[in-house]
């Protein structure tokens, strides 16, 4: 007897190919997403790049007021004789002749702000 091809053979066929078909489609479209998403140029990396640089926008701010903030001081300290004698008494300790000055311990808030000043600048 010859060998018969069974009718439902075919269909089962198709519908086998269509399902290889679907899941090699669905598995690729999963490595797409996952690509989008956790690659170097993905998504993650993208939301973790702007927020990056908003922080350093954010320091690069500061530092340009702090930096105006010193540049007025120089300039002061350049042309103002009273700056200059504020700076002298306030932070070198100096006094005109026959002045005494006294000196208090810090407060505890400042001890402990000076310490991590200290520890943060010995850090780097």
């Amino acid at each position: 007897m010859d060998k018969q091809q069974d009718p439902q053979a075919a269909p089962r066929q198709t519908l086998f190919s269509r399902v290889a078909w679907i899941l090699l489609m669905l598995l690729f479209l999963a490595a797409i997403i996952l690509d989008a998403f956790f690659s170097e140029s993905g998504i993650i990396k993208i939301w973790e790049l702007e927020r990056e640089h908003l922080q350093l926008s954010s320091e690069v701010k500061k530092l340009e007021r702090d930096n105006a903030e010193l540049e007025a001081l120089i300039e002061a300290l350049r042309s103002d004789p009273e700056e200059i004698e504020r700076v002298a008494r306030e932070e070198l300790g100096f006094a005109r002749p026959g002045e005494e000055v006294f000196l208090f311990p810090p407060d505890e808030e400042e001890r402990i702000s000076e310490n991590k000043a200290v520890e943060a600048s010995a850090g780097q």
